[in-house]
């Protein structure tokens, strides 16, 4: 649906800021669009984590034998004892009060602990109150530790998820952390920046499919930005007066919103040729584009406009498919980052260079020369890998022949 919708904003907002341009000269103009695009900001603080809406599955009255508010606060550490039981340190009984000792008779109140390995298996049903927890990195490669103590990680071991309960709610996990998290928080490590480049998988980059489908794409949205930018100056070079350059950026909105919409319903359907089709999207973008200088006359603009708008709504829309074909969607947010990552760089440096190539040559034809190499570069990329594919289909089609 983001997809599909993405382009029905430039239909409206092209005619609507030259309206603003001729009545409110060009400062103002800037800044009555600043405030529309001020109103994503409040649109996005909308946004609510899907587990807020989610409705809880029912609770089977066996697992509330042991309880979070059965567990005594604070606990600064846990130590495991040589038979696998839990002791709690740090937490002294109140004056007057016994300690309490474990015996046979307290086998329903005793909590199991066990290291986890990411092969660990999980307990075979809910009724075992068994806690599996990753021990720290750091003591990992330690053989003897003092009086038998062992933090807990500040993460359960998401394979302890199943058939067991947490040790204390969300807000105490620091009391298991070790003293060596305290030298861990810094400046650096508060910064959102940081946090989210250390999300990153820096594998993907190693896998040629990721190179397939993010190369092709990014060089694809430089030659559909830069489209739309010099499309106003070229159709204003021909003659034309600036509310027909508008029209023409309309024009190509226009086709793109309604051709997303058609072929992600399309999309859907296995007898459509997904890859095939995205391939042909790449390939009739770079052809009308270089075609489009061929001709002055209006009608042909608006002809290359808008087949130049259905192409790129195949690009757009098929491009998560392709995603999902080559890498998988356990990968598919990994993907999107790195994706995003990569079209930035090439939208700032493809721009500034299509610039220089506007203003050496003084002429729109040679970008729109340029924007049609982006385009057949593109869509070499994926016509190789088509070729690719059925010289591998033909091969495992001929005979062996043994002696």
């Amino acid at each position: 649906m983001v997809s599909s919708a993405a382009s029905l904003g430039k239909i409206g907002t092209a005619p609507l800021v030259r309206l603003l341009l001729d009545n409110y000269g060009y400062t103002w103009s800037c800044l009555l669009v600043g405030a529309l695009s001020l109103h994503t900001c409040i649109a996005g603080m909308l946004y609510q984590p899907p587990e807020w809406h989610l409705i809880p599955e029912p609770r089977d009255p066996e697992d509330d034998d042991v309880r979070l508010e059965d567990v005594p606060a604070p606990i600064t550490s846990v130590a495991i004892t040589d038979n696998g039981l839990v002791e709690q340190n740090g937490n002294p009984p109140a004056s007057g009060a016994p300690a309490k000792t474990t015996t046979d008779d307290d086998d329903d109140d005793i909590i199991f602990v066990m290291p986890t390995t990411p092969t660990t298996v999980n307990p075979p049903g809910k009724d075992d109150e068994v806690i599996l927890f990753s021990r720290v990195k750091d003591l990992r490669e330690k053989t003897n530790i003092e009086d038998n103590k062992l933090p807990l990680a500040l993460r359960d071991s998401k394979w302890s998820l199943s058939g067991s309960i947490p040790l204390l709610p969300v807000g105490d996990q620091k009391l298991f952390c070790s003293d060596d998290d305290d030298d861990q928080d810094d400046c650096c490590n508060d910064c959102l920046v940081v946090k989210v480049f250390r999300m990153l998988n820096y594998s993907l980059l190693k896998q040629p499919h990721f190179h397939l489908v993010a190369w092709a794409n990014a060089l694809s949205l430089l030659g559909y930005i830069n489209t739309l930018y010099a499309l106003p100056g070229y159709v204003s070079s021909l003659g034309y007066t600036p509310y027909q350059s508008a029209f023409a950026i309309s024009s190509f909105s226009a086709t793109e919103a309604v051709f997303r919409l058609i072929f992600a319903g399309l999309s859907d359907y296995s007898w459509f040729p997904i890859e095939l089709v995205y391939t042909i999207g790449f390939t009739l973008s770079a052809l009308f584009c270089g075609l489009l200088p061929v001709s002055s006359s209006y009608n042909w603009v608006m002809l290359c406009v808008a087949v130049n708008g259905i192409s790129n709504s195949v690009s757009v829309v098929l491009f998560i498919h392709m995603i999902i074909k080559y890498l998988g969607v356990d990968q598919y947010s990994q993907v999107f980052s790195f994706v995003f990552m990569f079209n930035g760089a090439v939208i700032v440096v493809g721009g500034f260079l299509l610039g220089l190539v506007r203003d050496y040559f003084e002429s729109y034809i040679a970008t729109f020369l340029c924007i049609s190499a982006l385009y057949s570069t593109a869509a070499a990329i994926w016509w190789s890998r088509r070729c690719l594919k059925i010289i591998k289909n033909r091969y495992k089609k001929v005979p062996v022949h043994t002696q």
